[in-house]
């Protein structure tokens, strides 16, 4: 049989593939219940808030663009 280390190889990678996708799903649920945390929570809403401003502020026309 020379195609069977082609099989092998394609069979390794289905097994990879489903490995990762079921990591995928199954990881965010349970990261989910630490993120719902009051404590956490809070603390990256003020992040992106300071991040969102921070973006505000870099992105806004300095005052030597607006002289002609």
């Amino acid at each position: 049989m020379p195609h069977t280390g082609m099989a092998l190889l394609v069979l390794v990678h289905a097994l990879l593939t489903a490995l990762w996708l079921g990591a995928y799903v199954l990881l965010p649920a349970k990261a989910r219940a630490f993120f719902e945390e009051p404590v956490v929570r809070r603390t990256m809403d003020c992040v992106t808030g300071v991040v969102l401003i921070g973006f505000g502020l870099k992105a806004r026309p300095s005052r030597d663009a607006a002289d002609p």
